[in-house]
């Protein structure tokens, strides 16, 4: 009796590898560090630069970010105010945290990826996109007031804007509404404020706000907390004003040490 033929088959994983360093962009996507999400290459300068039309800024998340950490003298990655090395620094990042939203106050926003010939950890992974000139902040003030674009005036149509709260840890965001107009709908699935616990629209939703009805205060329940406005392109209303404080999580009592700060919209001709 002849022995059995023995058929030996193989499998072949394939993972998709991002090899770009670099690069220039504009409207919405996502970008990577070198070989993500394998170890980074020593030894990289990549530059990008994020171009948006007139009247826009850009908006920057990071969805992943292992970079080697310590003082940030050996891999970081650093964020840019405009379209250059030289343009105002927006931060400076390394290690495993992921950083916050950052935005900035013009078309253009500069990333620079640098590593060194030690250490090489998985790198990163950011998406991007536009926002209208004016609308969204990060506002790190023990208390302030955030308005829609153009109020008390009629908002745009196509607004995405998003206002990033962090205060003290230690310390919680007390939200009170001064007014509210916003289109309204059923599900508020046309124009919308949404509210959110932490650092960003994947935090726990406390609430989506539309119409004429001001929402009740909203007590965050860290120090961080996110306001997402969103438009479609039908009707529009004089959209809403509010203001937050920061109050002590033991406590109760509001931070006396405040220095107020306005979040101010300027329209382009």
């Amino acid at each position: 009796m002849l022995p059995q033929s023995k058929e030996y088959c193989s499998f072949f994983f394939f993972f998709p590898l991002f090899l770009a360093c670099g690069g220039t962009l504009s409207g919405t996507g996502e970008f990577r560090s070198p070989y993500y999400p394998n170890p980074y290459p020593h030894n990289k300068v990549c530059e990008w630069v994020i171009n948006q039309q007139e009247g826009y800024v850009v908006t920057l998340n990071f969805l992943s970010f292992d970079v080697e950490g310590g003082s940030c003298r050996f891999d970081f990655v650093e964020v840019r105010d405009g379209p250059s090395p030289s343009s105002p620094l927006l931060g400076k990042f390394c290690g495993d945290e992921i950083p916050p939203r950052l935005q900035s106050t013009q078309k253009s926003m500069y990333i620079q990826f640098s590593t060194d010939s030690s250490v090489n950890n998985h790198g990163f992974e950011a998406a991007y996109d536009s926002a209208i000139e004016g609308c969204g902040d990060t506002l790190t003030s023990p208390s302030g007031t955030i308005t829609s674009p153009g109020h008390p005036t009629n908002y745009p149509h196509g607004a995405n804007c998003t206002w990033y709260i962090s205060v003290l840890p230690g310390n919680l965001i007390r939200l009170l509404f001064d007014s509210f107009n916003l289109e309204y709908h059923t599900n508020c699935n046309y124009d919308y404020l949404e509210v959110y616990d932490g650092t960003g629209t994947t935090g726990n939703k406390t609430g989506r706000y539309c119409g004429r009805s001001v929402p009740p205060s909203i007590t965050s329940a860290d120090n961080q907390m996110t306001l997402l406005f969103v438009t479609d392109s039908s009707l529009s209303g004089e959209g809403f004003s509010a203001s937050y404080v920061s109050i002590n999580a033991s406590t109760g009592k509001v931070c006396q040490k405040t220095s107020m700060f306005r979040t101010q919209f300027v329209k382009n001709n």
